[in-house]
């Protein structure tokens, strides 16, 4: 959909009224703490207004003014859902929220570095609360008026989703701009999963959820998400490609740690653990990676992601808490090699395998 189709769309949603919300349905012992979750959810749901201001001053040439005419009007449609959902928390005898601690983390994260990263955060609370909303519906009565208001509310977080995907993946033609897509999209939305999981554990244990499920939920959301802004739902892909996500997770938060001082392998284990982490990480990444670029040059992808690499080899040498060696360098590059060709010659396999079925 274009920008004037997707104005057009939130267009035709402005000025409908609130559905009717009641209590009927939902079991007693449930209502307090759903009444919390709910509480907190409006919180989050009503808390963009600044974007409105800052796109006016945001202008890259993927966008334009209808683009920025779609965002006033979703931000409104974010507060309609908002307000449902402290009908809800009213309804179930709770009061809404004022402050919440995972509320005022997302708050920082949209803040951190301008419009873009406040739009990837977007779109994995996006991802949240259509995982969360959809868990919790699924676990009330068929016929409850709060079960049919957080379905609608799932419905138009999904439009919400490919809106906000549609803009990434105008933003992510380049490899480039798409390797750190999906860097910053694995640690934001794994560490958004683990926030919104341990906040809401109750009201998911209350009725009935499983941890497991919830978080297989939340992560077939991302991956999906991430698949959107690729512009390639529905392709075909090897499932080892998704390890491109927890790779790119575990290289961000080693080099996080390590620039901390709180991570060295050669204490933990043995001498030369660094070069063996450096091997295991990067050729990680770049495994998962050329998997799920199956349809970009191998060469291309292992190359962009050495220069990464040797651009963090080659900072080191001026963060004191990091040494810059050679060797730890030869080591990330011989696995982002030898794993990347591992990875082509796997692909190419069960293409022609898929191809010949």
């Amino acid at each position: 959909m274009s920008w004037t189709q997707w104005r057009r769309h939130f267009e035709s949603q402005q000025g409908r009224d609130l559905p009717p919300v009641d209590a009927v349905g939902v079991p007693e012992e449930a209502r307090p703490d759903l009444a919390r979750s709910l509480a907190i959810f409006a919180l989050g749901e009503a808390g963009e207004g600044k974007i409105a201001h800052q796109i006016e001053r945001f202008d890259p040439p993927t966008i334009d003014p209808d683009w920025r005419a779609s965002v006033r009007m979703w931000i409104r449609e974010e507060g309609r859902h908002g307000r449902i959902l402290n009908l809800a928390v009213k309804a179930l005898g709770g009061r809404p929220a004022t402050t919440n601690w995972t509320n005022d983390l997302l708050v920082v994260g949209r803040r951190l570095l301008g419009v873009r990263l406040k739009l990837l955060v977007v779109l994995t609370a996006e991802v949240v609360g259509i995982t969360f909303y959809a868990i919790l519906a699924s676990r009330l009565a068929t016929g409850s008026s709060i079960r049919a208001a957080l379905e609608g509310i799932v419905v138009e977080e999904e439009e919400h989703l490919r809106f906000h995907a549609r803009f990434f993946e105008r933003e992510t033609q380049s490899l480039w701009r798409w390797l750190v897509f999906v860097m910053a999209w694995a640690v934001v939305g794994v560490c958004a999963g683990l926030v919104v999981m341990l906040d809401h554990r109750k009201t998911l244990a209350r009725l009935g959820v499983p941890k497991r499920e919830a978080m297989s939920c939340f992560g077939r959301g991302l991956i999906d998400a991430a698949r959107r802004v690729r512009g390639v739902a529905g392709t075909p892909r090897p499932w080892w490609a998704w390890s491109v996500f927890p790779a790119a997770f575990l290289v961000f938060l080693g080099i996080t740690l390590a620039t901390l001082g709180v991570l060295d392998p050669r204490v933990l284990f043995f001498a030369q653990a660094d070069k063996v982490l450096h091997f295991l990480l990067y050729g990680g990444l770049s495994f998962g990676l050329v998997a799920w670029l199956h349809r970009t040059s191998p060469l291309r992808v292992m190359g962009y992601l050495t220069l990464f690499e040797l651009c963090d080899e080659v900072s080191q040498a001026f963060i004191s808490t990091r040494t810059c060696d050679v060797i730890d360098a030869v080591a990330s590059v011989a696995g982002i090699v030898l794993l990347g060709l591992l990875a082509t010659a796997l692909t190419r396999r069960r293409l022609i395998v898929v191809s010949a079925v």
